[in-house]
């Protein structure tokens, strides 16, 4: 595992991280599948294939992603069986996002899992 994934899930990456290159990497991989998955040219069936690519696993039945979808990583979504994501929602996936199964999510939606340093002794030493 990149080292940071590892401090991902240990709970930040930052972009002062030695290697924050990976990081960047992910988030560019997972920007250009997004950009065909909301194009309005690509039919269900691709769509499906290419959410299964982002999430890293196949789609369970009668489980649907409508575009336009936004998510930072992918591999941090998991989606149970029956679950519908309505438009345009934004999973912020930098820690797991688990979504149960017979979940219906309304549109325009944001599940954000994303933190960042609030006391302000961390924000000013920290280089964001």
């Amino acid at each position: 595992m990149e080292d940071w994934m590892r401090r991902l899930k240990e709970g930040w990456v930052g972009i002062c991280d030695r290697d924050i290159d990976g990081y960047n990497r992910a988030l560019l991989a997972c920007a250009e599948k997004l950009s065909l998955f909301n194009s309005p040219q690509t039919g269900l069936e691709e769509r499906d294939r290419i959410m299964e690519s982002l999430i890293g696993a196949g789609l369970q039945e009668r489980t649907r992603v409508l575009a336009p979808f936004r998510c930072d990583l992918g591999f941090n979504i998991k989606l149970g069986k029956n679950v519908l994501v309505n438009y345009n929602c934004t999973f912020l996936d930098t820690a797991e996002i688990s979504v149960g199964d017979n979940t219906m999510i309304g549109p325009d939606c944001p599940i954000v899992t994303a933190v960042h340093p609030i006391d302000p002794m961390d924000t000013r030493d920290r280089k964001v």
